[in-house]
């Protein structure tokens, strides 16, 4: 019982022979938590008639699970569902319990503990681990079982970085980004990892910003500089070494009713740098012809067409636009009994002379609008070769070139 002694007042009367009831002593525990009630457990199991017990409690709560208060603060169980003695429990052995009372001065000589009532703004639970902190742990425990060593964590006192870095079996660094989800849905890897490695690497040691000295761990600044040497070509301080080893670790933590076992769904993966999203035919055209494409396929879907048939026609009206020697702008683009009108009015909107283009709308609208796209890229192609052919013939005379008739020396 040393570790109570400075919470436990001295017994004021002992054991009257013959069996005479006696006054029972007093124990008092400072502090609600689960240790402490767990002492009360067994102490009552040897002993249930020798203390008339008293327990401070700073928390406005009866003793409850804290290893399980994650779930709690994700909103999947509720504070009474982790509570392990309930206020039953205490007045049923009868402990006398203080809560939201903290013990400020234990007194041993006069045999006194002095507390003060807390009265909060508002009611507050201690925040647990952060659930990515907890996913973090339980996979550097398993890479530390696979045999890794110099496992350091790269990020600010935002938690902001590379989760963690570590030294392979091979001696080869690894950087894993973990991901971590209370309620099964972990996130799926996203953006450029060698970006992203370069990135954090270089705040930490240009220690600026949220990344100051006082927001990082001593010396953080130095190991970043040690792994962009080992990661970078010798001598271009910008171009990473080929084969950057980088994963995505995905920790899904659960727990089953009624178990005190944490379950724990992990996925891990290659991070691997997402494909450049490829430009579509239509995007590599002109805004104009864009906007003509557009516009046609809007037409199309007013007047009942489905989207397939739609950007068919739409394809080839900007065909028939791009090939037109009169129609150099779209003025006006309707539907109007069944064929498709794209006109232009050179001199204001509805005056003459106007031109046009009209296609066959049961027609234009059945071949597949990416051959017909094909064809306009080629046009379009053939058209700038034209432009540029032109202009070339029309440049002017170089500095040194003749200007008029060349004549030639006078013979005597």
């Amino acid at each position: 019982m040393n570790a109570l002694s400075s919470a436990v007042a001295m017994p004021e009367s002992v054991m009257q022979p013959g069996n005479t009831p006696m006054k029972k002593k007093k124990l008092v525990v400072v502090g609600n938590g689960m240790a402490g009630v767990r002492t009360l457990e067994e102490l009552l199991k040897i002993a249930p008639d020798l203390y008339d017990i008293t327990v401070f409690g700073a928390e406005p709560h009866p003793n409850y699970n804290r290893i399980l208060l994650s779930p709690v603060l994700a909103g999947e169980q509720t504070l009474a569902d982790i509570v392990l003695n309930p206020l039953a429990w205490y007045a049923e052995h009868g402990i006398t319990l203080r809560m939201g009372t903290k013990a400020t001065q234990i007194d041993r000589i006069q045999r006194v503990v002095r507390a003060a009532v807390i009265v909060p703004v508002h009611v507050r639970v201690e925040p647990p681990p952060h659930l990515a902190d907890i996913g973090e742990a339980l996979h550097t425990y398993d890479l530390v079982k696979a045999g890794h060593t110099d496992i350091v964590s790269i990020k600010n006192a935002s938690s902001h970085g590379i989760d963690v870095v570590s030294r392979d079996s091979a001696g080869e660094l690894q950087f894993d980004e973990v991901k971590a989800s209370g309620i099964g849905k972990a996130k799926a890897q996203r953006g450029d990892p060698e970006e992203f490695v370069v990135d954090r690497i270089a705040r930490a040691i240009d220690q600026d910003g949220h990344w100051a000295k006082h927001n990082t761990i001593p010396g953080l600044d130095d190991i970043a500089r040690g792994i962009r040497r080992e990661i970078m070509i010798p001598g271009i301080t910008d171009e990473l070494k080929p084969g950057l080893n980088t994963q995505w670790i995905q920790m899904n933590l659960s727990r089953s009713p009624g178990s005190t076992t944490l379950d724990v769904g992990k996925t891990v993966e290659d991070w691997v740098k997402p494909e450049a999203k490829k430009q579509s035919l239509l995007e590599t055209f002109s805004p104009i012809e864009q906007g003509v494409h557009h516009r046609v396929a809007e037409k199309a879907k007013e007047k009942g067409l489905d989207d397939e048939r739609a950007e068919n026609l739409a394809a080839q009206g900007l065909l028939a636009f791009k090939q037109s020697r009169s129609v150099n702008r779209a003025d006006d683009i309707g539907i109007y009994e069944n064929r498709l009108f794209i006109t232009s009015f050179p001199y204001g909107f509805g005056r003459d002379p106007s031109f046009h283009v009209n296609l066959e709308v049961a027609v234009a609208s059945q071949k597949p609008a990416q051959e017909t796209l094909q064809q306009v890229a080629q046009l379009d192609q053939q058209q700038a070769q034209a432009r540029l052919a032109q202009q070339q013939t029309q440049q002017p005379d170089g500095p040194d070139s003749p200007k008029g008739p060349t004549i030639g020396p006078r013979i005597a």
